[in-house]
């Protein structure tokens, strides 16, 4: 099942997300559209706007069921067994609710610059 992941392209965080993905992608199921380059063709019939794009990570599945947020991450998670116990994690009783409130704390601090609480490079 094909997934397209629609992201910002200006964020730091984002780009190393992708670099990420796309290496787990093996089986070349994830199309990666930046929201500058996301068509309205896409974009009307699910009801969203640029603006929308900027303000978090969303996925169109196979279906056209659109995920955003911390659902989208959530169903990233399934392109590769070694993310596969995340995945499992993140559906926990109660986990929903927590990965929603980090995600919109990390959303919010993407563009600040300011240091990101794990190591590793985010740019």
């Amino acid at each position: 099942m094909a997934l397209t992941v629609l992201y910002d392209e200006s964020c730091p965080l984002c780009l190393a997300s992708r670099r990420r993905l796309e290496r787990l992608d093996v089986f070349r199921r994830l199309r990666f559209l930046g929201i500058s380059e996301a068509p309205v063709t896409l974009l009307q019939p699910h009801g969203l706007r640029p603006a929308d794009l900027a303000e978090a990570l969303h996925v169109v599945d196979a279906r056209g069921r659109v995920l955003r947020g911390f659902r989208a991450v959530r169903r990233l998670l399934w392109i590769h067994p070694l993310t596969w116990p995340a995945a499992l994690f993140l559906h926990l009783p109660g986990a929903g609710r927590i990965g929603e409130a980090v995600y919109r704390r990390v959303a919010l601090r993407r563009h600040s610059g300011l240091p990101w609480p794990w190591k590793g490079d985010a740019t």
